[in-house]
């Protein structure tokens, strides 16, 4: 049975001798990795046998990864997984895979969802696992692990193709793709009330937990992560009672830094330290904390999150509180903005979310201008002007 075998190299101390002498990569590959200060190390294994190929192509991830909660490896062993999968019920070896086979499981991929609706992946999803699937075949022809008709393709020339009747006018368009065009969704915010109400229903420390969240926008392993430590430190810099504090994090891509933090939020994350807080070993400084005193998971997180959404009726996941706070605060920046204050809201976003490119933020800015007044007022303009059939 294939599957994939996650480990962290600094945490995992039970784990069998021959996965220490893996984490050196004593292969026949003779790779030379050493894996122990990466966050996770992902093994391919088929039953008890280790599958060399796919292993120390996620290895060369792992080192190149600037991930730190390790999530990206994950990722990449869940879209390889699947193809291996499909290799093996087609009785193919990897090294004989081609682009018609390539394509095949693609058409598998997007396919599936017409018979099975519960088993439909969206469009990024079928592109990601086309995509590592693409990686994994380049890596191998670059390193030499093997060679392959789909390595040797995804090498190839680009092809040319004529826009006109002039041969002077010709365009470079690339190897043809195979992976879908992703749909982009815009980001979806949730209404203020239905917000209040979600989190009023749940106990510390998921309620406030979700009012981090909702007020900082960090992200799941961001919020995990929290020190008792940071919020003294943030605390303490505050200078007066309505100051935001400042909370220093390791963000998405071990980028260190600043989270602004109103100071409500850090007056009731420290009660709940002082007052409500689980005892805990002195060496555990994790801000969430369970009954037993072992910190909160991500995992345990999304499943509150998804739980209290269905009681309360808000068909949402856990993410779309950072979008709330994401197009609330850009909503209020343009106001201001365009009452004549010189701020750029768009930079300011980008600076608070933490995106190292403007780019990843300029999908909040159509959120925006989707949901603004405008548009709706042009909506009920032509719904009003549309001639109606009454019974």
């Amino acid at each position: 049975m294939l599957r994939s075998v996650l480990i962290r190299p600094r945490e995992d101390f039970e784990m069998p001798e021959y996965l220490y002498r893996l984490l050196r990569m004593d292969s026949p590959a003779d790779c030379g990795f050493v894996l122990f200060d990466v966050p996770t190390v992902a093994i391919i294994v088929d039953g008890s046998t280790i599958l060399w190929e796919p292993t120390l192509y996620l290895a060369h991830q792992a080192l190149s990864s600037h991930s730190t909660t390790g999530d990206g490896v994950r990722t990449y062993s869940e879209a390889l997984l699947p193809w291996l999968r499909f290799l093996r019920e087609r009785r193919f070896e990897v090294a004989d895979a081609t682009e018609v086979l390539l394509k095949s499981y693609r058409n598998e991929l997007t396919n599936t969802g017409q018979v099975l609706p519960s088993r439909r992946l969206s469009s990024a999803t079928i592109a990601l696992r086309i995509k590592v699937v693409e990686f994994f075949y380049l890596w191998s022809e670059k390193y030499d692990m093997f060679r392959s008709p789909l390595g040797r393709w995804l090498e190839g020339p680009t092809i040319r193709r004529f826009t006109s009747n002039d041969a002077h006018h010709k365009q470079s368009l690339g190897r043809p793709r195979v992976a879908p065009t992703v749909i982009t969704r815009l980001p979806k915010s949730l209404l203020h009330d239905a917000c209040g109400r979600l989190i009023a229903s749940l106990p510390n420390p998921y309620a406030l937990a979700f009012k981090w969240s909702v007020c900082t926008g960090l992200r799941r392993f961001e919020i995990c992560a929290l020190t008792i430590h940071q919020i003294i430190e943030a605390r303490g810099a505050q200078g007066s009672k309505n100051a935001m504090g400042i909370v220093k994090i390791v963000r998405k891509g071990g980028r260190s830094l600043d989270v602004y933090v109103p100071s409500g939020l850090l007056d009731e994350t420290w009660w709940y330290i002082t007052t409500e807080r689980p005892v805990t070993p002195p060496r555990q400084t994790k801000v969430f904390v369970r009954a037993n005193g072992k910190p909160t998971t991500r995992r345990m997180l999304s499943e509150t999150y998804r739980i209290a959404a269905e009681k309360n009726d808000v068909p949402s996941t856990l993410h779309h509180l950072r979008h709330t706070f994401a197009v609330t605060v850009f909503h209020h920046l343009s106001v201001k903005a365009q009452r004549g204050e010189e701020i750029n809201p768009l930079k300011t976003l980008q600076v608070l979310l933490g995106h190292a490119s403007i780019k990843t933020s300029e999908i909040y800015l159509r959120a925006f201008q989707v949901q603004s007044d405008s548009v709706r007022q042009a909506l009920d303009y032509l719904y009003g002007s549309a001639p109606c059939n009454q019974p």
